[in-house]
């Protein structure tokens, strides 16, 4: 989020996601107009794990081994 706002739609859902930069290292979600603010780098280290947690399946019990860059790329990001 280097910008203040950024918006997108939740995967295979017509709702949008709004995450907006705060103060105090806050971050507000926004999603189908409830909202919930968060610390930002708690947010992002829950989207990280996550994500890990995810390609780690797809790689390892999916054998999908064309998600190896992605993991990489969290790796990177940790």
């Amino acid at each position: 989020m280097d910008e203040e706002v950024a918006n997108f739609y939740y995967p295979s859902q017509p709702i949008e996601v709004r995450l907006e930069k705060n103060t105090n290292g806050k971050t507000k979600i926004s999603i189908d107009n409830q909202e919930l603010l968060v610390s930002t780098d708690l947010l992002l280290n829950m989207i990280l794990s996550n994500s890990e947690s995810f390609f780690k399946i797809l790689v390892n019990e999916l054998g999908l081994k064309k998600y190896v860059y992605e993991l990489k790329q969290i790796e990177l990001i940790k």
